[in-house]
């Protein structure tokens, strides 16, 4: 039958595609008609013809007719023609592609010409055409095919994407005995990207799902004595190929319900998503009841409240098909503490079969605090599984902690745990790890040796700070003692970690000595050390008596290093704060912590602190010595004055003078002035506005009236007044000085007193040599505008003219 003889019988099944009258055979690619007969004759025109039907923007029953006549055909022409379109995907496209894999997948015998180039197109092709080429290449026999995915999938030399998805087709193609064993092998493959894709082929291939290669390999060896006959009796490829369908159409369905399901659950009350949660955790579909347990850990992670309803509905779910929804009921039973779960836990340990639920399953019932659990776990560290052997001896540590099991139970926890350590690794980090956390919850005492033995040298960085970690468990004058020993050590993180325990278990001033040194850059160089020093001495000095507490205050008394001062000021005020330490001291000493705090807050540039402290002693002056009180008064002078708090300074003046006797007065009068005026000195000095100066000077006026007047007072007054104006002027020249018309300068000096200012101005001016051009020319000008802003009413002058009106604007000016 000749190509123009089936487009005709096509145009007979479909007349509305029929041509009209005259048309090419090109154009009857998609719509054929028996008028295009005589233009096909030769087998070489056949096959051209066929390929544009092919490749062509054609329907694709169309196409599907080129390529059945390019296969009625059967020559090395035609079969190389389709070669070519599919190896070269300039020539068609995807609809072409389709076309071939659909006719070869219908056909009884497909040419194995075709073999090749449709294993080739793997690799290159994803989804629905990828599906396509796993239809064409069913048709061929299964050796075949497998055959030459085989070579690929086991090419070592070959690039890893095309052998991932050679792998990937042989699982998908169905149960060749020849190919499940190579599927078998590469599921220990050097790549671990080709391990993982041979596994999940194996699963596919098989319909057995492996966890691991070892359970692939274990399986294999148990099937591979099957034969082929045998091999192949196991299933048929219709019912492998059906089950595949219905499992990617429930994946897909079953990820729409999930989400669905959590949009609903998130619009719901807290009340209703409770009941909503029961709900899930009891659907039939896995995914749902993950979804509730993925839900319920969202709860936990928020602190949230989980109700009594949704916690038993957790509990048969430790017992689900699932052996993932096992795993994470079980890690959420633990975290939620759900009572009853321990039974159901210990029962499943010795019965579950998965080692990741069964670890799951170890962690959980150490956080379930039921002792019963004691026994189960301890057999679980013979075990080969490393995962269940640290997950058990982790929950081993935290049923036998410190005083939760007695007798018996605790010393076989005890003995268990150093007879399973004694068999790890030296190298083996991960578990040692573990047990070292452990032993160090237990805190046996035969446990102490085993953790200073890890401590040392030799071990990794993190070994020796777990075991330095865990050594906070014995609080004795031997460990804090090896501790200190450990603070020289070159490892910053090992005396980072030492300093931390001997922070948590010293109890002497020694111990917080030796840490304060260390908090100093002169003593350690690395500054998350030095932090952590200082936090440990902190510590301890939290747990030393009232009495050693105010010695070591005493004693960082000698220095005026910023940093040790503000840190004195935080001890001074923790031990004020700590009433058991300060009820055993005296009243004295105890005024004398506050004085103290106040001295370092001084020292340490906080002034405003610390004058808050001496306002508190100063009502006790009475209780305290003359020369303690002579200090609280000039303190009290100096914080007011340097906080900036002027009305406090005259308070002090005022209360200093009138708790003192007549007979002292004077002196004691003479003692504040000088440091009054110090500290004025300071403050002139500093002053840089009008508001400033008008602050000292209100200051003098009211300190001078606190001194009691009189010649003391008078005499105060004129020498700090005399200061405040020389600085005042100072500081209006030197605005002065500055651009007249620089922004900002106006708006300066019109904070400072105007007759003052018009003053500086006038003798500013005066100075000025006239002169009718240039940059002298240029200042006048600029100062006669800037002071027209400070003095709007005065006229000012234009400078070049006459003296005379130079003068008399001058003149002007000062008298205001």
């Amino acid at each position: 039958m000749s190509l123009l003889l089936i487009l005709w019988c096509m145009s007979v099944a479909e007349p509305e595609a029929s041509a009209p009258e005259g048309l090419s055979l090109e154009s009857a690619m998609s719509q054929p008609s028996d008028e295009a007969e005589s233009k096909v004759t030769d087998e070489a025109g056949q096959i051209e013809d066929a390929a544009r039907l092919i490749v062509g923007d054609h329907t694709n029953q169309a196409r599907r007719i080129g390529v059945r006549t390019l296969l009625r055909i059967g020559s090395a022409a035609a079969l190389d023609r389709l070669t070519s379109i599919l190896t070269q995907p300039n020539e068609g496209n995807g609809a072409a592609h389709s076309a071939i894999y659909g006719v070869i997948a219908e056909s009884e015998s497909p040419p194995s010409e075709l073999l090749s180039p449709l294993i080739g197109m793997i690799g290159e092709q994803r989804g629905s055409a990828l599906d396509g080429i796993q239809a064409a290449l069913a048709a061929y026999p299964q050796a075949d095919a497998q055959r030459s995915l085989c070579d690929i999938a086991r090419d070592t030399a070959a690039n890893l994407k095309r052998r991932a998805a050679a792998i990937e087709m042989i699982g998908r193609l169905g149960e060749d005995y020849s190919a499940a064993g190579v599927l078998a092998g590469l599921t220990s493959d050097s790549d671990a990207g080709i391990c993982g894709t041979a596994l999940r082929a194996f699963s596919r291939m098989t319909g057995v799902e492996f966890d691991n290669e070892t359970a692939a390999a274990d399986w294999w060896r148990e099937h591979a004595g099957l034969g082929e006959l045998k091999w192949l009796a196991r299933s048929n490829q219709r019912r492998r190929e059906e089950l595949r369908a219905l499992h990617a159409e429930r994946d897909s369905l079953a990820a729409r319900l999930v989400e669905a399901y959590r949009g609903t659950f998130l619009s719901l009350s807290d009340k209703d998503q409770g009941d909503r949660l029961v709900a899930l955790l009891k659907d039939n579909v896995a995914d749902v009841r993950r979804l509730g347990l993925d839900l319920i850990a969202a709860m936990i992670i928020d602190q949230k409240e989980v109700s009594k309803a949704v916690r038993e509905a957790i509990m048969p779910v430790l017992s689900d098909s699932d052996m993932n929804l096992r795993r994470q009921a079980a890690v959420i039973a633990g975290n939620l503490r759900i009572a009853g779960a321990a039974d159901v836990m210990i029962a499943s340990l010795e019965s579950e079969s998965h080692p990741r639920v069964r670890a799951a399953l170890a962690g959980a019932l150490g956080r379930l605090d039921d002792t019963r659990a004691i026994q189960p776990l301890i057999q679980c560290l013979a075990s080969s599984d490393r995962e269940l052997v640290g997950e058990a001896t982790l929950a081993l540590g935290s049923l036998a902690r410190r005083g939760h099991p007695e007798g018996d139970k605790a010393s076989l926890v005890t003995k268990s745990l150093e007879s399973r350590f004694v068999q790890l690794a030296v190298d083996d980090d991960e578990l040692r790890e573990k047990f070292l956390r452990a032993m160090s919850r237990i805190g046996a005492e035969s446990f102490r040796a085993i953790l200073e033995r890890e401590s040392i040298d030799g071990r990794s960085t993190a070994i020796r700070t777990t075991a330095i970690a865990g050594l906070s468990t014995y609080d004795s004058e031997g460990t804090a003692e090896f501790l200190v020993g450990l603070l020289s050590n070159d490892a910053p993180l090992v005396r980072g970690a030492a300093i931390q325990t001997l922070g948590r278990i010293g109890r002497t001033r020694s111990h917080f000595n030796v840490l304060f040194d260390r908090s100093k850059t002169d003593r350690e160089s690395e500054a998350v050390v030095r932090d952590k020093a200082w936090d440990a001495a902190l510590s301890i000095f939290g747990r030393l008596s009232g009495v050693v507490r105010l010695r070591i205050l005493t004693d960082l008394n000698s220095t005026d290093d910023l940093i040790v001062q503000r840190r004195r000021s935080i001890l001074a005020r923790a031990l004020k704060s700590d009433r058991d330490a300060t009820n055993e001291l005296t009243a004295g000493k105890r005024l004398e912590v506050t004085l103290m705090l106040g001295d370092a807050l001084l020292r340490a540039g906080d002034y405003a602190g610390a004058l808050t402290e001496f306002q508190e002693v100063s009502q006790f002056r009475s209780e305290l010595s003359k020369e303690a009180v002579l200090r609280i008064d000039g303190d009290l002078v100096r914080c007011g004055m340097r906080a900036g708090r002027h009305e406090d300074v005259v308070k002090s003046l005022s209360g200093s003078l009138d708790a003192t006797s007549e007979g002292e007065r004077d002196s004691k009068r003479e003692l504040l002035r000088q440091c009054l005026e110090k500290e004025l000195g300071a403050s002139v000095s500093e002053a840089a506005s009008g508001d400033a100066i008008a602050s000292l000077m209100k200051l003098v006026e009211q300190a001078a009236a606190a001194l009691g007047g009189g010649e003391v007072g008078t005499a105060f007054q004129s020498r700090c007044k005399a200061a405040i104006v020389a600085r005042r002027d100072a500081v209006i020249d030197g605005l002065l000085e500055l651009e007249p018309n620089e922004a900002g300068i106006a708006e300066k000096l019109q904070s400072f007193d105007k007759p003052a200012v018009v003053a500086r101005i006038h003798a500013k001016l005066t100075s000025i040599k006239p002169t009718t051009t240039g940059p002298v020319f240029d200042r006048e000008a600029a100062l006669i505008a800037l002071t027209r802003k400070i003095v709007p009413d005065w006229p000012g002058y234009t400078p070049g003219n006459s003296a005379e009106e130079r003068t008399r604007a001058l003149d002007q000016l000062i008298a205001g």
